[in-house]
């Protein structure tokens, strides 16, 4: 192979250095500490999201739609179970965002 660009190197797929191992999936989703939980996926009438979080504490959750149009918008208690109803929204791939004092989060579902 001849030189390569100033800010590029050649790469031997067989190096080391350069291999690593990248977890492509866990086994406990519940090992991500700080993330939460949505449940059951796929969904029909309703999902339970779960944060691990200092009881007590509030946050906004909103829900989007899969080309991101707000859908909803509701208080929610962290470290409990939240019941999010799914009356009156389409089947499809929904986006949950999670503002609290931590930080935003972000997961998804999906509608049967």
């Amino acid at each position: 192979m001849g030189s390569a660009p100033n800010d590029q190197k050649d790469v031997n797929p067989s190096d080391d250095a350069i291999c690593e191992d990248i977890p492509l999936s866990i086994s406990n989703p519940n090992e991500l500490a700080g993330k939460f939980v949505i449940y059951p996926n796929p969904a029909r009438n309703q999902v339970f999201i779960s944060l691990p979080a200092d009881a007590g504490k509030t946050g906004t959750l909103e829900l989007f739609d899969m080309y991101g149009k707000l859908v909803r918008v509701s208080n929610i208690i962290l470290n409990n179970p939240n019941r999010i109803e799914l009356t009156g929204l389409s089947s499809g791939i929904y986006f949950v965002k999670i503002n609290s004092d931590s930080g935003i989060q972000t997961g998804r579902f999906v509608i049967e």
